[in-house]
């Protein structure tokens, strides 16, 4: 005979989240258009996306986002890339599903964990050609973005 689970038997699990970071009026940090339709190179929306979704030791999600680091989680590609939004300001936005799903938002918090700035600039890869006035792009402050996302119940 099958039992049925009350509600306080419920245990919800999460099964991913998104993290980020948002770099303020890009096109004045770097002297040019990147992520947008003006522009070229190296910093279409296309290259921008493979530069921050490609696993390489420079580069991109892999190296910035904790359980992509250590594999215990697998990154939605189709879901994560860039854009420009409130005025100018770039945001690079990586989607993620849990390997297995964690009970406690402190462990998504941890999995979702950012190590540092996602680098697209010197990538290890030529993803297009580059041409930027040379900046000091190394003290440029990002903000972080993280939301926990895929609430089940099991």
């Amino acid at each position: 005979m099958e039992e049925k689970m009350n509600d306080e038997q419920l245990l919800e699990l999460i099964t991913g989240g998104t993290a980020g970071q948002i770099f303020p009026k890009v096109k004045d940090m770097f002297g040019m258009s990147v992520c947008d339709a003006d522009a070229i190179g190296g910093f279409t929306v296309a290259s921008v996306n493979a530069k921050l979704t490609t696993r390489e030791s420079i580069c991109g999600a892999y190296n910035g986002i904790q359980c992509l680091i250590d594999d215990s989680c697998t990154l939605k590609v189709e879901e994560s890339g860039c854009s420009i939004v409130d005025g100018g300001d770039l945001k690079n936005l990586f989607v993620v599903v849990f390997k297995e799903p964690v009970s406690s938002s402190e462990e998504a918090q941890a999995m979702l964990g950012m190590t540092g700035m996602i680098k697209f600039v010197g990538c290890e890869i030529e993803y297009a050609e580059e041409k930027m006035e040379k900046r000091d792009v190394e003290g440029v402050q990002a903000s972080e973005i993280m939301e926990i996302t895929g609430l089940t119940h099991v």
